[in-house]
């Protein structure tokens, strides 16, 4: 499958609820977002740092919570030590 196919349904899906959400008067993604930040502050910093991380490449793999292909059938948890 094509991440284009994937990055498309992600935005298209925010874009759809905020619609909706905003029609409703029901809560914004921006707003849950802001709702985060002032719970779980460092919580919320350290996801955006993965997140952005993850994005532009910069974490090495070990250090990549994104990294999903670590966690295939064939390895073991001694891979990662």
């Amino acid at each position: 499958m094509n991440s284009d196919k994937a990055w498309i349904a992600l935005i298209g899906g925010a874009l759809v609820y905020n619609l909706w959400a905003g029609h409703r008067g029901a809560e914004l993604l921006s707003a849950g977002a802001q709702r985060y930040r002032t719970a779980h502050p460092w919580l919320v910093r350290l996801f955006i740092a993965a997140t952005i991380g993850h994005l532009t490449g910069t974490l090495p793999d070990w250090a990549d919570p994104y990294q999903f292909k670590r966690w295939h059938a064939g390895c073991s948890a001694a891979d990662f030590r």
